[in-house]
């Protein structure tokens, strides 16, 4: 599943706007799902006491709404003979070295955020 994110607003007919980009993006024919978010300060005249509105709510019945079963992708099960012959034969595609070295890189970036978080923190103590 992918999933776009947009600021939009609701047009005098009730439409939403959907900027040109995102709707060149969109699968024709395919379902979507839409989640609607609005601004609960903008819902309080027009909030009906049994209406689902409150960000908690919402969020709960996406949890409990089920996925479509083409999103669902079962898991492949690995027998005790397929871990062991992945450790005697390894991946021969595998490359340490560009591993290792991509995981540097990444650890190099988190300390480098880590750092500059610190120094911020130190700038309001």
């Amino acid at each position: 599943m992918i999933a776009y994110e947009f600021a939009t607003r609701v047009t005098a007919d009730g439409n939403l706007l959907i900027p040109e980009g995102y709707v060149n993006q969109l699968p024709i024919g395919n379902s979507v799902r839409v989640i609607v978010l609005v601004n609960e300060l903008a819902l309080h005249s027009l909030r009906k006491p049994d209406s689902l509105f409150t960000l908690t709510e919402v969020i709960t019945e996406i949890q409990n709404t089920p996925q479509p079963p083409a999103n669902l992708i079962p898991a492949k099960e690995f027998t005790e003979a397929d871990v062991e012959n992945w450790l005697d034969n390894p991946d021969p595609s595998f490359d340490v070295i560009a591993w290792n070295r991509e995981w540097d890189r990444v650890e190099a970036d988190m300390k480098a955020l880590e750092l500059a978080e610190e120094q911020r923190e130190a700038k309001y103590l």
